[in-house]
C-alpha cells in the first residue's frame, strides 16, 4: 500500500507501521476513533431510552424562544433527534 511504511523486528515480523497522514488521513481518523472506543470500554453503559429521557428533560427546561413548548422531538432509527 503506496503511503505506509511497515517497520520490522529482528525475526522480520511487522511490528510497527508509519502512515503517511496526508495520503491516508481518514486511516488515521478511523484508527484514532477504534483506539477511543477501546480505551472508553471500562466506562459504564447507558441505553438509548435512557439517553433519550435525559435529552427531552434537558430540552424540555431549555426551550428556546422560537420554539413553543408544545413541539415535539422525534428520534430516527439511528437514535438522532429531528425538531
Amino acid at each position: 500500500m503506496s503511503g505506509v511504511t511497515f517497520m520490522v523486528d529482528e525475526r522480520g515480523q511487522k511490528a510497527a507501521a508509519v502512515i503517511n497522514l496526508r495520503k491516508h488521513e481518514r486511516l488515521w481518523e478511523d484508527f484514532h476513533d477504534a483506539l477511543l472506543v477501546k480505551s472508553r470500554s471500562h466506562e459504564p453503559r447507558e441505553s438509548l431510552e435512557s439517553v433519550k429521557r435525559r435529552f427531552l428533560k434537558y430540552y424540555a427546561g431549555h426551550i428556546g424562544h422560537s420554539r413553543s413548548a408544545s413541539e415535539e422531538v422525534f428520534f430516527d432509527d439511528s437514535g438522532a433527534a429531528a425538531f
